[in-house]
């Protein structure tokens, strides 16, 4: 199972929500590993000098971590500048294999999708975790986002594939969480058959149901690589759903995390291009419109 060793929590002007926090603590917790709580203060205040602007963040934060420390090794810093620039900084020296980043409330969405966030979600080398303000303290559904092309066979296998497997199957695990694995796909040929073929009320529906079949089947040969990955009784515990929606990710995946009242949505930032990729921008931001819930990105 997947283990994270160094966590990176990093906050915006404050010491952020508790509940993206107890959560943070709570993994470092875990897995045993080192967290980092990196304050950035992007808009220091104008009737207060920096320093003591920093100065008083370090020591909210010090109190509020003061009962954590025999429980995992901490390490705070307050830093000036803008939240992705000094996240990748943070990233980039000290080897963190997590970043995790509460999101704006929903009024400040458009606020949540702008340059810093991009940033940090496409040029991050580990993976980001955006905690919604509603986030719960165990998560009861996890939803895991795949994209392949059935044509192509070395597109199941991949190595995204697998961290987002092993991510998700670890994190459903911990959480006693429903794990639900979901590909969308489409058959775009179905008009062509329409249009052109001699019996249009049989083989175009043989059509559409052979690329469900070939889909099908790639989704299945994820949950046999998930099974080989967490092991045989803890895949049978686990029992994953398997979902396999039609249309465009970028609506199927947000209207699914609704009806499974999704607490978590894995997903990979880069995915094939075309119909049914999955491109980060779209995704994300549908995800997070409505229901809200959280989103751990991965890139490849």
């Amino acid at each position: 199972m997947k283990r994270f060793k160094n966590i990176l929590y990093v906050i915006a002007d404050g010491v952020g929500p508790e509940h993206a926090l107890a959560r943070a603590l709570t993994l470092a917790h875990n897995n045993q590993a080192r967290l980092s709580v990196l304050a950035v203060l992007t808009a220091p205040p104008a009737n207060e000098p920096v320093q003591e602007t920093i100065a008083r963040i370090e020591r909210a934060l010090k109190v509020r971590l003061a009962a954590h420390h025999d429980c995992c090794a901490l390490r705070i810093e307050v830093r000036v500048g803008a939240l992705a620039r000094e996240a990748l900084r943070e990233i980039e020296q000290h080897g963190h294999d997590l970043v995790i980043n509460p999101a704006q409330p929903p009024e400040r969405l458009e606020r949540f999708l702008g340059g810093d966030d991009r940033q940090l979600l496409r040029n991050s080398p580990c993976p980001v975790w955006l905690m919604q303000p509603r986030e719960r303290d165990n998560y009861d559904n996890i939803l895991l986002a795949l994209d392949y092309d059935p044509a192509q066979p070395d597109s199941i296998d991949t190595p995204l594939n697998r961290r987002l497997l092993t991510l998700a199957g670890s994190l459903a695990l911990s959480d006693f969480a429903a794990l639900h694995l979901v590909h969308v796909w489409d058959a775009p040929a179905e008009l062509l058959f329409r249009v052109w073929s001699d019996a249009p009320d049989h083989s175009p529906r043989d059509y559409v149901e052979s690329e469900r079949i070939r889909h099908r089947r790639g989704l299945e040969a994820l949950n046999m690589m998930l099974r080989e990955i967490l092991g045989t009784e803890a895949h049978d515990y686990l029992a994953p759903r398997l979902h396999l929606p039609r249309g465009l990710a970028t609506e199927q995946v947000r209207l699914l995390a609704g009806q499974l009242d999704a607490d978590l949505v894995v997903m990979g930032t880069a995915a094939r291009r075309g119909l049914t990729g999955l491109l980060i921008g779209n995704t994300v931001e549908s995800i997070l419109d409505q229901p809200p819930c959280s989103v751990l990105a991965v890139r490849p």
